[in-house]
């Protein structure tokens, strides 16, 4: 066992070469200015869909409309909402003539009600700039504007903002940031394997793209069943070879992610199969993989008499000390990283609950309307005619 812990080791001092480096200097903050463009600034518009959002949609829309940004139109997508989200919508857009309220009264066949909000959004939408973000983000003043000068300096399609906000006790914030790190070390790690060709990525919290680029991949219609729409969009703009942006937005944009531990597990319910594309035999790699990177240097350590357990100590030592550089931004105390295992055994109970609970029912919940696995196995990338 001593090789493996040192080929541990090597491999997680290449993961700091990938990462840190974007946690150190990856930030809107600091790659954009608020200055407005010689031509001026062009018309941006807002996407948001909003199912029984009365908590949030108020102060996210609002937040948005206090920006500083000059050239805006904010669509608000009621998606039959059984609560108040629909009458604070158009509350708003009386007081606000950006405002345009849509409300949706019924779900046609073949698609995801989120998806389905999102593309009838945007046929509403006349910006040269989309954004497609939740009923529960916050953002700061001058975020719109430095995201659109990053992406018009950078002649980028699609920008992805990673949100911070992620509060919490100490084992729940360790949780949502460990969900944030692998997802970064995934992203990274693909990215000189794969040559950048398969690496891909995307954030409900924030994604902006070109209207050019957005037609281009078939927009949303091109993946009407597929749940996690934010990774896919990005995946349709990469296999599209449209150029991508993944941004720190820590300081321009906070997310309201779900509050306790119970309810961040049923807020992942839904997407870690998906994420695996309903298969056994992907999810079964991904937490062999899972396992070996984040769990096996614990049990190396515990495992095996000195001088074996060696690497695998120098490979948590590294681990501990990136999730520490990362949790800096996110306000996770230095202590917390104790927590570590404990985010991560969370991690794979949170994949394996999916697995179970979609194979169990036969499909999943989302905002109150039950799709089927085999319709979401069939009808994945199944594109529109229109």
């Amino acid at each position: 066992m001593f090789w493996i812990g040192w080929i541990l080791f090597f491999l997680w001092l290449g993961s700091v070469k990938g990462v840190a480096p974007m946690i150190r200097d990856r930030h809107l903050e600091k790659l954009s200015g608020t200055d407005a463009p010689e031509d001026g600034f062009p018309l941006l518009s807002v996407i948001v869909p909003a199912r029984d959002e009365e908590a949030d949609i108020e102060q996210c829309l609002r937040s948005i409309l206090v920006s500083d940004y000059p050239h805006l139109e904010l669509i608000a997508v009621n998606d039959r909402s059984a609560d108040q989200t629909g009458a604070i919508i158009d509350r708003i857009a009386e007081q606000d003539s950006r405002v345009r309220p849509v409300h949706i009264e019924t779900l046609p066949e073949g698609w995801l009600g989120k998806n389905h909000a999102l593309q009838t959004g945007a046929d509403q939408a006349q910006g040269e700039y989309l954004l497609f973000t939740d009923g529960d983000i916050i953002f700061e003043s001058e975020c719109l504007k430095r995201a659109v000068n990053f992406m018009r300096k950078s002649k980028v399609d699609h920008l992805a903002l990673i949100p911070g906000g992620l509060e919490g006790g100490a084992v729940e914030t360790t949780f949502k940031t460990f969900f944030l790190f692998g997802y970064l070390l995934y992203i990274k790690n693909l990215e000189p394997i794969a040559d950048g060709q398969h690496s891909y990525f995307g954030f409900g919290a924030f994604n902006m793209v070109t209207r050019k680029g957005y037609q281009a991949i078939g927009g949303h219609a091109s993946f009407k069943m597929d749940v996690v729409d934010d990774l896919i969009l990005g995946k349709r703009f990469k296999d599209t070879g449209h150029r991508q942006e993944l941004l720190f937005a820590v300081d321009s944009l906070s997310l309201h992610w779900y509050q306790g531990i119970p309810a961040c597990l049923r807020g992942l319910e839904k997407n870690m199969f998906a994420s695996f594309e309903y298969s056994w035999g992907k999810t079964a790699f991904g937490i062999f993989m899972f396992f070996f990177f984040y769990l096996l240097g614990y049990l190396g350590l515990f495992l095996f008499p000195a001088p074996s357990s060696y690497g695998f100590f120098a490979s948590l030592l590294v681990m501990h000390g990136l999730f520490g550089y990362l949790g800096i931004r996110y306000g996770v105390r230095w202590w917390h990283h104790v927590f570590m295992p404990v985010a991560a055994i969370l991690e794979v109970y949170a994949i394996i609950r999916s697995c179970w609970k979609t194979w169990r029912q036969g499909g999943i919940y989302w905002r109150d309307t039950f799709y089927s696995l085999e319709i979401l196995k069939r009808k994945r990338y199944q594109t529109s005619d229109n």
